[in-house]
């Protein structure tokens, strides 16, 4: 048995603003391991950039009959937090020409994720507007059965969206790293970066 057709709440897709931090404590040699080979350039740094999400749902439900009952929120809330971490190798803490090359480069990887998650939220909105029809569609036996199928549906709906961003987020990092940024990397600071103290020049 499916529910009558309610009034369609509000949705909105709130972006917060990004919770930054900058790392310092990993070692060139940890960040080269652990990263997966793009290019040709030295490693001069490692981004890392995590959405994280939660929903704020209205818990209304109207009961049509003895056991039937159906979520009739009047809001839902699509709060997105970008956490965003720039590893810089500690060993170039103590270089200000390196540091600087490193967070540079590794800051517009980050602005570029930032772009992403604010573009994307058309399909945020219209992903939640899609669970929404979904979710509130059956009768449940309970109030509680009503809001956990509703529930479910918007996490699934995001995180759809949030895989539909990531092809976003590749295109603008291809973007950033064109050939005019990988020759900076190889050549600035006088091609430190490409040739560090002990190690030799890998891909990364």
């Amino acid at each position: 048995m499916h529910c009558p057709t309610f009034t369609p709440p509000s949705i909105e897709i709130r972006v917060e603003p990004p919770d930054d931090r900058v790392d310092t404590t990993k070692s060139l040699v940890q960040m080269r391991a652990a990263g997966k080979t793009r290019h040709p350039a030295p490693v001069v740094g490692v981004y890392v950039g995590a959405v994280q999400y939660g929903a704020q749902i209205d818990d209304t439900v109207r009961t049509i009959a003895a056991g039937r009952v159906c979520a009739t929120p009047n809001y839902v809330t699509l709060k997105l937090t970008l956490d965003r971490i720039i590893f810089i190798p500690r060993e170039f803490a103590d270089d200000p020409c390196l540091k600087s090359l490193s967070q540079d480069h590794e800051a517009k990887h980050a602005d570029a994720d930032a772009k992403a998650l604010d573009g994307a939220r058309p399909t945020f909105e219209a992903a939640v507007r899609t669970a929404i029809d979904r979710g509130t569609r059956n009768v449940s036996k309970t109030s509680g059965d009503a809001l956990s199928v509703l529930t479910a549906e918007i996490r699934t709906a995001a995180n759809g969206a949030l895989d539909e961003m990531e092809a976003a987020r590749k295109r603008l990092d291809d973007a950033i790293d064109n050939p005019a940024e990988l020759e900076r990397l190889n050549t600035a600071c006088g091609g430190r970066a490409a040739r560090p103290p002990g190690d030799a020049t890998i891909s990364q």
